[in-house]
């Protein structure tokens, strides 16, 4: 471990052979001291488990199954822990957990209408928007933006013969899903969206570590457009694509108490060498066979051929006929080759 700096309880430091590293003490010391809730088990008063990213004591006798997530008034969390979550969407959590780099979603927000008959209006008739979400970590750092989520396209607004439905509790809100991460890492979650034309906006921020919550993979958020919604003044954060962590770098240091300052940073990746590159290209040749549809024969599509053009017998002309239409005036001696059908 090199180049070493603490944070509150957070321990960085710098392999300088791979990206820069932490690790929460405190998180890590209740992962190891404590065993993990077991569902066949019973817990007597003041027994410890570590579940789902949080350090648990049990306030009275619990029975089989009765997790800290499903039943919240027999335990009392009482710190966090680290967990190795190995069902996360893209791989398991301790392969990241202790990355300076953060983590972003991998999965876009999924978007779908819906119809709420308690609410009569509708705010999102008639206007088209897309949403994104990222990921704020226990150490108050945020991960960049997940790839935004389908343009929302309304359904349902104009009847077969053209009349122009105005419904108001008819698809009147639009359900977006998104992906919560591991408890054990991740504080909470932010929504945001964007009229088309307009700044972005944050609709929702998801509390990650609330007990009810715990074990839960996904979170829908109905988004009705009825609030006043706070606006992103700069843009820029939104459309950032990557963290400002380098993948390599030869110093770290801790200034103005905290900031981490990174030094001799290696940034993006050298071209592979062409000795290196060992390429074959083999042709195939495929043969086009052209067939022809009669009932959509046309007078744009009709094969027409050159003067003294010779016919290809092997292409199948039928039900087309050409015909020889001797004219010795009018083309001096040559003859006109045409085509008819029938």
């Amino acid at each position: 471990m090199r180049d070493i700096v603490m944070i509150g309880d957070i321990l960085y430091f710098n392999p300088r052979v791979s990206e820069p590293k932490m690790i929460d003490v405190v998180r890590a010391y209740n992962y190891t001291n404590y065993d993990a809730y077991d569902a066949i088990l019973p817990y007597v008063y003041g027994d410890y488990v570590t579940f789902y990213g949080g350090l648990f004591r049990a306030n009275t006798a619990v029975n089989i199954g009765e997790t800290p997530s499903t039943t919240e008034a027999k335990w009392d969390k009482i710190g966090d822990s680290y967990q190795n979550e190995t069902d996360l969407n893209f791989d398991s959590e301790f392969r990241y957990a202790f990355n300076v780099i953060k983590q972003a979603p991998v999965v876009r927000p999924a978007i779908a209408y819906g119809t709420d008959t308690d609410i009569n209006s509708n705010n999102v008739r008639g206007r088209i928007f897309r949403f994104s979400y990222r990921y704020k970590y226990f150490d108050n750092s945020y991960s960049v933006y997940s790839a935004y989520s389908d343009i929302s396209l309304p359904k349902d607004d104009e009847s077969w013969n053209g009349e122009i439905l105005d419904e108001p509790n008819s698809n009147n809100y639009i359900s977006v899903t998104v992906d919560l991460h591991s408890a054990a890492l991740v504080k909470s979650v932010e929504i945001i969206f964007q009229a088309i034309s307009e700044d972005w906006r944050r609709c929702k921020i998801v509390n990650r570590i609330e007990q009810s919550e715990l074990t839960t993979s996904n979170f829908t958020y109905n988004f009705y457009n009825n609030e006043a919604y706070e606006i992103y003044a700069d843009d820029s954060i939104v459309t950032k694509v990557y963290d400002s962590v380098p993948k390599l770098a030869k110093a770290q240091e801790l200034i103005n108490k905290n900031i981490l300052c990174y030094g001799g940073v290696t940034e993006g990746f050298d071209n592979i060498p062409k000795e290196d590159i060992d390429v074959t290209l083999t042709p195939v040749v495929e043969d086009l066979v052209e067939i022809f549809d009669e009932s959509a024969l046309k007078r744009d599509n009709i094969l027409s051929l050159d003067m003294g053009e010779e016919l290809d017998d092997s292409i199948p002309y039928e039900p087309i006929y050409y015909v020889t239409i001797d004219v010795p005036t009018l083309l001096y001696g040559r003859s006109l080759r045409g085509m008819c059908t029938g």
